[in-house]
């Protein structure tokens, strides 16, 4: 298959791909860099440049400035970025603080609003508004709350249901460490208010997350544990309720000023925990086949340490350093390609390690290594070019 390839051209190999016989992530950067890298008889035109006071995000062709107000297609004339929509100026209370693009798999099967492709954004005042990315106009406002301070919009599972997470309690007297907020989406629709307390999870607990179905929640100096969200929604659950109804055991509308949602789960006990490993900063990253996590060590910040699920063991060759100290932390994670490969990086050096199994012993193997060059001075600007040859 690999010399196959290698033989074909790059346009041929774009056609293979919109086709789907191959269809996959580091096929796509293979193609990416023969355009880029490997066709010398390229050249290169500017053909937008564009300033901003703010950071500029792309997703699946679009650009987006001054947070999220302004949105361009990169598929326009000429190769030139056009204009899509722009939000009018809002005060400052009201401004953008997270912001999710959601895609719709089944927009082309149905005309309603709530199946569209969407924007979802939290605001600086506690409201959370579906924008249609195509017009910027608003589709649906809900008010999240007057006690939680939600502000980080994410992905609980991808393309399923939505989380938002309210900034960490600085008032230890509640005892509530943060709150979650979990929607589904296609339509959008409330599931429930989760608050992650000390007395329920330990005295020591210190942040929490929720991602893929698992609350994972942190705790000092240094431990982490999972566990299984669907579990602890269902075992947990009070009473369901509604965006735009009136909720008896509410008393309010929800979703609507002033009311916000409901906190509708109440744990009393501890759930049961699937997972707890002891690491350094709370720094845990799971991937790789079969399962692997990495775990940064306690007593020295720049050594990581590659396990199995399955057994306390680290990995053959799972000892991941660099000989010499760095002012900036180093990170080790696994590759978002989901291909087991882990990146290990520090300020001036990068290495790519790939697993293998071997007689049921698995290993760390290393690829390749990059050099950092001398730094550069960021700055906010960003160009778009095009190719001709």
């Amino acid at each position: 298959m690999k010399e196959r390839n290698k033989n074909k051209g790059t346009v041929q190999n774009l056609l293979i791909r919109q086709l789907g016989v191959i269809c996959y992530q580091r096929f796509d950067h293979k193609l990416l860099r023969n355009l880029v890298c490997d066709c010398k008889s390229a050249t290169y035109v500017k053909k937008f440049e564009s300033r901003s006071k703010t950071s500029i995000y792309y997703d699946s062709r679009r650009l987006y400035f001054d947070n999220y107000k302004t949105c361009y297609t990169i598929l326009g004339h000429e190769c030139v970025p056009q204009i899509i929509y722009k939000m009018p100026n809002v005060d400052r209370n009201q401004s953008i603080k997270s912001c999710l693009c959601c895609f719709s798999k089944t927009e082309t099967l149905n005309d309603r609003d709530d199946h569209r492709s969407c924007l979802l954004t939290v605001t600086a005042d506690n409201w959370m508004f579906r924008i249609d990315m195509d017009t910027g106009k608003i589709l649906q406002r809900v008010f999240l709350s007057n006690s939680h301070r939600f502000r980080h919009v994410s992905w609980e599972t991808q393309g399923h249901s939505v989380v938002l997470k309210s900034l960490l309690e600085k008032n230890r007297t509640r005892g509530i460490v943060c709150s979650f907020a979990v929607f589904d989406v296609f339509p959008l629709e409330f599931v429930s208010v989760i608050e992650v307390s000390r007395k329920v999870f330990g005295k020591d607990v210190c942040d929490a997350m929720v991602t893929d179905g698992l609350l994972v929640v942190s705790h000092t100096p240094g431990s982490v544990k999972i566990y299984s969200l669907p579990c602890l929604i269902r075992n947990n659950i009070v009473y369901k309720a509604y965006l735009g109804r009136r909720c008896k055991e509410f008393g309010g509308i929800v979703g609507e000023h002033p009311f916000g949602l409901p906190v509708n789960i109440e744990i009393n006990e501890c759930p049961p925990v699937l997972f707890k490993v002891t690491c350094g900063d709370n720094d845990l990253a799971v991937g790789g086949f079969p399962w692997q996590y990495i775990i940064q060590t306690i007593k020295n910040h720049n050594i990581f340490k590659v396990f199995t699920i399955e057994s306390p063991h680290d990995v053959e060759n799972g000892v991941l350093k660099y000989e010499s100290s760095h002012i900036e932390p180093d990170r080790a994670i696994f590759h978002h390609d989901e291909s087991g490969r882990i990146i290990h990086y520090s300020s001036t050096e990068f290495r790519l390690k790939h697993s293998t199994t071997h007689k049921h012993i698995q290993s760390t193997i290393h690829s390749f290594s990059l050099l950092k060059g001398p730094e550069i001075d960021p700055h906010r600007t960003f160009e778009c070019t095009s190719c001709s040859v």
